[in-house]
């Protein structure tokens, strides 16, 4: 079955009700008519069931204004389904783009470096697994030990980062938290056994206040940074966090604040911005990151 079309329809729907005036049901059965969808109303009262019940977007009927809206707040993971809809709706761009004229690679320029592809095979198994709340079993590679263990975990969550898939679970009998690489898995089988759906929400919102994949149990606090005056227009267009929130703009330097759990992820991006950014507080973080800074150059006097 081709579910392209169907997925399509749904993220153009998703996108109409977000918008700043939600349409009536008849303006969103015109708008989808408009980009090639000629649905009957049953289908559309249909697709906004699914999207209610398959995905848990609360879209709701505004009975004073006749429209349809939905509540971000109350949207189970709404910023990435929105963000996956955001990378369809360029994907589709540049696939009718291929279609119509030959020379469109020649118009794309990719970064020439190996694409990092290890792994993603199992990305449908395993968030099939996640979804029906199934144990699944691997062998996985540790670099730094020289392994190959397996493994039986519950699977509770995807994580994308830097290029690469993860998969967050729990040893099955367990439930300590374990991240394990794609790229290193191999012998992936998927098991009878299952576990409890309420094990996989309660790390649904695991990584919230940290960058990257280390999660810590502390509490979030606020962490400040000054960056120059050059480099604060990139972060105003692509924040470091999503709670990043403008303190200061004067002067030479602009001063962003975070509320997250700082950890060696954070203290990287921090140093690989170099003289452009100094991180401000908390004063032991901020401490952390002058130390390897010095560790730095001690390297380059010896």
């Amino acid at each position: 079955m081709n579910t392209y079309p169907l997925i399509k329809r749904f993220s153009i729907i998703v996108e109409k009700v977000n918008n700043k005036y939600p349409p009536t049901l008849r303006e969103l059965r015109e708008h989808l008519h408009r980009q090639g969808f000629e649905i009957s109303e049953r289908t559309l009262q249909r697709d906004i069931e699914r999207l209610r019940t398959d995905f848990g977007l609360d879209i709701f009927y505004d009975l004073s204004s006749n429209t349809y809206r939905i509540n971000p707040d109350n949207s189970a993971c709404f910023d990435s389904l929105l963000r996956i809809i955001r990378l369809f709706h360029t994907s589709d761009v540049l696939w009718r783009s291929l279609k119509e004229k030959e020379k469109t690679l020649s118009m794309v320029s990719f970064e020439k470096k190996v694409e990092n592809t290890a792994g993603t095979q199992h990305l449908e198994p395993l968030f099939s697994a996640i979804c029906s709340c199934n144990l699944i079993s691997f062998s996985h590679e540790n670099f730094e030990k020289e392994t190959n263990l397996r493994h039986t975990i519950k699977p509770f969550m995807l994580k994308e980062y830097d290029g690469r898939w993860y998969v967050v679970g729990a040893p099955a009998g367990g439930s300590s938290l374990r991240i394990f690489g794609l790229d290193r898995i191999s012998d992936l089988a998927v098991e009878a056994g299952t576990f409890k759906p309420e094990e996989r929400s309660a790390v649904a919102h695991l990584f919230d206040h940290s960058i990257g994949l280390v999660y810590d149990a502390a509490q979030p606090e606020t962490v400040t940074i000054a960056v120059s005056r050059g480099q604060a227009k990139y972060f105003r267009k692509t924040p470091l966090h999503h709670s990043q929130q403008l303190v200061a703009d004067e002067g030479e330097e602009v001063i962003f604040s975070y509320f997250l759990t700082p950890n060696r992820e954070l203290q990287r991006l921090i140093l690989g911005y170099g003289v452009q950014v100094k991180a401000l507080s908390p004063k032991w973080f901020a401490q952390q990151v002058a130390d390897e800074l010095k560790k730095a150059l001690d390297k380059y006097q010896k």
